[in-house]
Formats: structure tokens, sequence, C-alpha cells
């Protein structure tokens, strides 16, 4: 399977996705939703840290990782991608150190 489509695709989805749950689940519905992002225009270092915060969630974990672990499992095969996989949680945890 050729992964930029797919990493394309993954990022649309969630993109949508996310905007329809930013609108439905606010306490006050679409309307405060509204009201919350014109209230933005009046604040711009709140508008600048919000959309900082979402560029980077946006490119740097739900574009750029997922592009780079779909080229790298092509790459490194079933087995080896499996035991990388398994260490996750040795990772983690020795990050969390950090």
């Amino acid at each position: 399977v050729p992964h930029l489509p797919l990493i394309r695709t993954k990022i649309a989805v969630q993109a949508v996705l996310s905007c329809v749950i930013l609108a439905c689940a606010s306490e006050g519905g679409i309307m405060a939703t509204k009201d919350y992002l014109e209230g933005l225009s009046n604040s711009p270092t709140d508008a600048l840290l919000i959309g900082s915060a979402a560029v980077w969630s946006g490119l740097a974990v739900n574009a750029v990782a997922p592009f780079l672990q779909v080229g790298g499992q092509q790459i490194v095969g079933a087995s080896r991608a499996q035991v990388i996989y398994a260490s996750q949680p040795l990772w983690a945890s020795i990050l969390s150190f950090a």
C-alpha cells in the first residue's frame, strides 16, 4: 500500500472529525464554539498559542509521525517491527524519568 495517500486520508479524516467533535461536544454546542472563536480575534496572544498548539499537534503528531512509522514498517520487516512495538512500555518508562 502506498503510504502517502494513506497518510493524507488519515489526516483529512482526523481534521474533519476533530472539528465536528469540537463543535458538538462543547457545552453550548455550535453557537458557543462560534462565540469562542470570535473571542479569539480580540486576544491575539491566545490565538497564537492555540494556533501553535494546533499546528504542532496536526503536523508533528498526526502527520510526520505516522508518515515515518509507515515508511519504517515497510523497511524494517514484521519481526523487527514487533520487537520495537513490544519495547514501547520500556521506552515510555525510561523517558518518563527524563
